[in-house]
């Protein structure tokens, strides 16, 4: 997802259950990124998160 300028941004909300991915993406905050994820549906996200899209990797990528 690419903002342009004057447009509403999106947000893509996930869950993220490894503290060492959640690590990697604080570190990369303002960086271009293609996060690798899996999507759950059916799951109750009240036991297992947030949301129905878990985050398992995230790769930095060049501009």
């Amino acid at each position: 997802m690419v903002s342009m300028p004057g447009t509403m941004s999106e947000k893509f909300l996930f869950t993220v259950r490894e503290d060492a991915v959640a690590q990697k993406i604080n570190a990369n905050l303002g960086k271009k990124v293609s996060l690798t994820y899996d999507q759950h549906i059916g799951l109750p996200t009240t036991c297992f998160g947030d949301t129905e899209y878990f985050v398992s990797d995230i790769t930095v990528l060049e501009d």
